[in-house]
């Protein structure tokens, strides 16, 4: 599966749920599909957020999944930084294990993801050396694949966390949409070797 980053602010129902899903349904198929966390920033758009964040919805769902669930004592947090670390990571394949951890930091353990001594253990944790990447996510460069990631995004039409892109460049859009995403991958990757 493909990984695109562009932010980490986005609840964990959206964002955690199919981060830490799409990875481990990923081996059922092997259609390509890429995951891209996006949020707009909009202050009406984190309203809403924050909305369904607090309402029985968000726990309904996690529940249901098994996730766990702490409300953020502050929402949202700056998430710039540890988007910068994933895309650190991309290279190396560490990217979904960190944003899962990056998830679990804030939406579980209430840490505020954009402290770096927050996510120095984090960046530990998926075999990466915490000084070499925090320096490295510093970076022009690192900073103009960020930008590019979000500028990528943005002229797809995407706009919410998560989407999925199939190879052939459908888009699905939601906490609900993984299955379908993988079943249309699936069936259009069949049709394409036929």
């Amino acid at each position: 599966m493909q990984f695109t980053v562009v932010g980490f602010d986005h609840p964990p129902h959206f964002g955690f749920l199919r981060v830490d899903r799409a990875a481990s349904s990923r081996s059922r198929s092997s259609a390509e599909l890429e995951l891209i966390c996006v949020d707009d920033g909009s202050p009406d758009k984190s309203r809403e957020i924050l909305a369904d964040l607090q309402s029985q919805h968000s726990d309904l769902v996690c529940d249901r999944e098994g996730l766990p669930l702490v409300h953020p004592s502050q929402f949202p947090r700056n998430g710039l930084l540890a988007a910068r670390v994933a895309i650190v990571g991309l290279e190396d394949g560490w990217t979904p294990a960190f944003s899962r951890a990056v998830y679990q930091a804030n939406f579980v353990d209430d840490q505020d993801i954009s402290k770096a001594e927050v996510l120095a253990p984090l960046i530990a944790s998926v075999g990466a050396g915490p000084d070499q990447v925090l320096a490295a996510a510093a970076t022009d460069p690192i900073k103009a694949r960020l930008k590019d990631h979000v500028c990528q995004a943005q002229e797809r039409g995407l706009f919410g966390a998560p989407s999925f892109v199939t190879a052939d460049g459908e888009l699905f859009w939601g906490n609900d949409r993984l299955e379908q995403a993988l079943d249309w991958a699936v069936r259009h990757q069949d049709l394409e070797t036929a």
